[in-house]
């Protein structure tokens, strides 16, 4: 892979940079290619300014070019304002051979920003009548006796209305069966917009054997409540 590292930033930029850091703790990246949405600490170990960290062997790094302009979710742990999309240009992808091997660091810039604050990014609201799909672009689920919580994509690729894809081979699949009801916390494409916790019927788990996630099961949704 080939690295487009700048050779330093100004001292100002810096400490930009590190009152980010202390600000969010992590950025969340959704890659329309991909089918999983990855959430990532943000650290600040390079002198390059802050980044993130991603395995060498990650699908995610094809996805990632110094100079790219990505809108990414920052999470704060402030409880009045968790959450908020900003415009961040990636500004270099070097691999880390000291404390971190085996990972790239990818060194985020956001964009936009004014003295000490960050300048919000305003989202372009949608039509009034929107499906479900567009008000949400991703779903989290609970399940009793597993260590993790699992986040996933929201797609409408089934003629059988909007799913979310689980790989094969996932543990998730045992826990998962038609016709179950289960509370669902959705995050919704307007930041401005509170997470919401919906009661969730799963529809069908159907293997995609021909399309394009031949490794993927369809697992389909319907919102009992709203």
């Amino acid at each position: 892979m080939k690295d487009d590292i700048a050779t330093s930033f100004p001292a100002e930029r810096r400490s930009q940079q590190r009152i980010i850091v202390n600000q969010y703790h992590s950025v969340e990246l959704l890659i329309k290619e991909l089918v999983y949405i990855y959430r990532l600490k943000i650290w600040n170990i390079s002198s390059k300014g802050m980044c993130v960290l991603i395995k060498e062997d990650s699908v995610l790094l094809n996805h990632l070019k110094p100079g790219e302009i990505l809108d990414m979710k920052y999470y704060s742990d402030d409880a009045s304002h968790s959450h908020e999309v900003l415009k961040t240009k990636i500004s270099h992808v070097e691999k880390d051979e000291r404390r971190f091997k085996g990972h790239y660091m990818i060194g985020l810039s956001i964009l936009g920003k004014q003295n000490a604050g960050i300048q919000h990014i305003t989202i372009e609201r949608r039509a009034e009548h929107r499906t479900i799909v567009d008000q949400y672009y991703s779903v989290q689920l609970s399940i009793n006796g597993l260590e993790f919580d699992y986040q996933f994509k929201i797609w409408d690729i089934s003629s059988q209305g909007m799913c979310i894809l689980i790989k094969k081979d996932s543990n998730l699949l045992n826990h998962l069966n038609i016709g179950a009801v289960m509370d669902m916390k959705y995050s919704p494409v307007e930041v401005s917009n509170p997470p919401k916790v919906l009661k969730t019927k799963i529809m069908h788990i159907t293997k995609d054997s021909k399309g394009r996630f031949k490794e993927y099961y369809m697992v389909g949704l319907l919102i009992l409540t709203t």
